[in-house]
């Protein structure tokens, strides 16, 4: 068990020399264990980065990146 009892998925490691798979909203909430709403309000809160498609409802999510902003966020809060 990571980070705010995160999973770290294998699945989702990127390979050497491939890019890491994307994840949507719901596959995030799932990974962190929190809802699909909390996940809205970090988007909304600036707190992790979110990568947007055509449309507005259309969001991806890059794991990595998203543990290491919680990660900083988290730092960040204790001092």
């Amino acid at each position: 068990m990571g980070f705010w009892g995160m999973q770290n998925p294998d699945e989702n490691k990127a390979e050497e020399g491939r890019p890491e798979p994307l994840i949507t909203r719901r596959e995030l909430a799932k990974l962190c264990k929190v809802s699909t709403r909390t996940v809205d309000n970090w988007v909304a809160n600036k707190r992790i980065p979110v990568l947007r498609g055509p449309s507005e409802r259309c969001v991806r999510f890059s794991w990595s990146e998203v543990v290491k902003s919680l990660r900083s966020a988290e730092e960040g809060s204790c001092k």
